[in-house]
């Protein structure tokens, strides 16, 4: 008999998406409002204006990893004895390209090319290996860096809390919820998932609102305290 094919997973096609568009409105922030090269940008031209807000999609792609991982996670029984295996394939997806980008920003600086990055030394190089550089309070080669660093620890948290998520007693869901979306009311430094577990927590949320586990009005509520605590620690000066 021949082996059964196995049943494809489902996709969620609204969720490339949304990373699509996302990533362009993130590109064309950084086109037009960052650097010298692109000063000539009138300020009422539409694509300009377009683009004063494109620093959203970054918190757009946060919420997607909040959603995403908890999905796949749930349909596929992990468990915690999982989580080695678990942080091995998010290695596989993140670092490899990051670090080919990594390397091309290396080639200028052994050839010590002319510019800031020909300043930098061998302390400002090896944390980005290990996305140290906000931790160790070393410049990144590139600012977006961050991001990754960030998606980073989200990855080791949420394989560690993910069971405490999906627990059978409601009461410890929700606080484990609460303390997600709460944490950025405690948080000191900027770029740590704690300043932007909230954020994760729209799409922890809405990922339980799909699979029956809190019901439309709970999760509409919590969503609202999500954006409210975003709001109350963020507001909008990081897009100025």
């Amino acid at each position: 008999m021949p082996a059964p094919c196995p049943v494809p997973r489902p996709r969620l096609a609204v969720l490339d998406a949304l990373r699509g568009l996302a990533a362009l409105w993130v590109g064309l922030f950084h086109f037009t409002r960052n650097g010298d090269f692109n000063e000539g940008f009138p300020a009422d031209m539409p694509l300009k204006w377009l683009g004063t807000h494109g620093w959203l999609g970054v918190y757009v792609f946060f919420v997607i990893s909040g959603f995403i991982l908890p999905w796949t996670m749930a349909r596929g029984g992990y468990r915690l004895r999982d989580y080695g295996r678990f942080l091995w394939k998010r290695v596989l997806r993140l670092h490899p390209l990051y670090l080919v980008s990594v390397g091309a920003m290396l080639v200028p600086f052994l050839f010590h090319s002319a510019g800031t990055m020909a300043a930098r030394t061998w302390a400002d190089w090896w944390p980005h290996f290990f996305y140290l550089n906000d931790a160790l309070h070393r410049p990144w080669l590139m600012e977006i860096y961050w991001t990754l660093a960030l998606e980073a620890q989200y990855y080791l948290a949420i394989g560690l809390f993910f069971p405490l998520l999906q627990h059978r007693h409601a009461k410890i869901r929700w606080a484990c919820m609460a303390a997600l979306i709460l944490l950025p009311l405690l948080a000191d430094q900027f770029r740590t998932v704690q300043m932007f577990s909230a954020l994760f927590a729209m799409g922890i949320l809405t990922c339980q609102r799909l699979n029956g586990r809190i019901g439309p009005a709970a999760h509409a509520l919590s969503l609202l305290a999500c954006g409210l605590v975003t709001w109350q620690v963020m507001g909008w000066q990081i897009g100025r």
